[in-house]
């Protein structure tokens, strides 16, 4: 049996590098997932299509995150539909980069809506039907600039400081629930969100990298499941670094 055989997850930002590498691991694990997206329509749409044809029961869900009716209405939708939700990943998130004595209000604003208020609607609005079975599962997507910013990320780092106390805080919060909430922190990940800052400075990250490599989607992915997954049942209010031993 498969770890997701007869699961429902809904994946955020599904349509994204790291979430439709998510997407593609649960579905080889038996998931039936539910892709939420806000911007990327069609590239959601395909991959149904794709996960599909490889037997996977697939639906794709407008959702945005900086909206709590839209949030509860696609959340609702999803529990209507399959009366379950068993584990939810969140990879929606954006990045406004600039120093800091340059950021705009809106500028930082946007990424804490998106990243960290984002990742609060999504698990309030999931955590009321987890209770009602008395178990699931969160992962959130942090990044290892929460600990240790770079140049130009104190909205991104600030957002995802944010994202890794939310965790702890609803895992305290929910643990009497059955429901467990975790995170991910992935260092620099080989996606269309990292391109700018691997262009520049490829060579230079590298070097600060244990491994001396950029890391895959499917990397990420495969945390994300396992921490998904009951292999993790006993693990709540932690933040796994897949960074490669990115020294920040």
């Amino acid at each position: 049996m498969r770890r997701f055989d007869d699961q429902v997850v809904l994946v955020c930002g599904g349509s994204g590098g790291i979430g439709a590498a998510v997407c593609r691991r649960l579905a080889a694990e038996g998931a039936r997932l539910w892709i939420g997206y806000y911007t990327g329509r069609e590239v959601a749409e395909e991959l149904v299509a794709e996960l599909s044809e490889g037997g996977c029961r697939a639906t794709s869900i407008e959702l945005d995150v900086r909206d709590r009716s839209s949030v509860d209405q696609a959340v609702k939708v999803v529990f209507s539909e399959d009366a379950r939700i068993d584990a939810l990943i969140n990879c929606a998130g954006v990045t406004r980069d600039g120093l800091a004595l340059g950021l705009t209000e809106s500028q930082w604003a946007e990424v804490l809506d998106v990243n960290a208020a984002g990742s609060f609607r999504l698990v309030r609005a999931v955590a009321r039907y987890m209770m009602r079975k008395r178990a699931g599962s969160v992962v959130l997507l942090s990044s290892v600039a929460a600990q240790g910013p770079g140049k130009g990320h104190a909205n991104y780092a600030a957002s995802k400081g944010a994202v890794e106390a939310m965790t702890r805080a609803f895992a305290s919060e929910l643990a009497g629930r059955g429901i467990r909430v975790n995170a991910v922190a992935p260092g620099i990940i080989v996606t269309p969100m990292s391109d700018a800052v691997r262009a520049s400075s490829g060579d230079v990250l590298k070097g600060e990298i244990l491994q001396g490599r950029f890391g895959e989607p499917a990397e990420v992915a495969a945390a994300v499941a396992f921490l998904a997954s009951s292999d993790a049942s006993y693990i709540t209010a932690q933040v796994l670094e897949v960074a490669g031993g990115f020294k920040v």
